[in-house]
């Protein structure tokens, strides 16, 4: 089995200082309804883990590759502080196999943070997100359907169990689309191209009301 990958879980809201002219600041996660303040080297950590540019799949974002990247950026004590935010739940494993990544969905949503570009009319099974007339990355269309509509769901299985109903319904075919395991473990096992250029987050799962 191969090791699990590493995620980040929170939307970035930046730094904030709390006196005018002190250097003094923390930085702002939030998380569901809470806001958690980082020093900046929990901050750098929990950065790496969106991955770095030009670490494609063949590499697996891991807890190893993220202590490894930490420590080539000269960051210390880099497996307690991981340690740390995985108790805090600002970082998740996740093995891409069905039972943990369904738990990991049950308990996470997907949440998009730049805009639906649309679809290459040279490719149209490929869709693009990003600013305004800014691409920073091509999804297929089982992705997309997650992009844009996960965070209605009150959870990430739950969005991939509507993906699957819908794709079926419009006359989809491929078992990727149309499962929702299968479509599952295939966000998992790229979600780190869409965690890196910051085209999403994860967040909590949404209480029942």
């Amino acid at each position: 089995m191969s090791a699990p990958l590493l995620f980040p879980v929170g939307h970035l809201l930046g730094a904030s200082y709390p006196r005018a002219g002190s250097p003094e600041h923390v930085v702002q996660v939030r998380v569901g309804p809470e806001l958690v303040d980082l020093d900046d080297t929990s901050f750098s950590l929990w950065a790496l883990a969106h991955g770095l540019p030009g670490h494609g799949p063949e590499d697996p974002w891991t807890r190893e590759a993220v202590e490894q990247a930490a420590q080539a950026q000269g960051l210390t004590d880099a497996a307690a502080l991981l340690d740390a935010l995985l108790t805090d739940r600002l970082l998740v494993e996740v093995a891409v196999e069905p039972a943990p990544a369904v738990a990991f969905a049950e308990q996470h949503r997907l949440l998009p943070l730049v805009e639906g570009l649309g679809n290459d009319p040279d490719a149209p099974q490929l869709w693009s997100v990003g600013p305004p007339g800014q691409p920073l990355v091509t999804v297929t269309a089982a992705a997309f359907d997650l992009f844009e509509w996960a965070h209605m769901d009150t959870d990430l299985w739950a969005a991939c169990q509507a993906a699957a109903r819908s794709a079926r319904g419009v006359g989809r075919t491929d078992p990727v689309s149309t499962e929702p395991e299968l479509l599952l473990l295939a966000l998992v096992e790229s979600l780190h191209q869409l965690t890196t250029p910051g085209v999403v987050c994860l967040d909590t799962r949404l209480a029942a009301s």
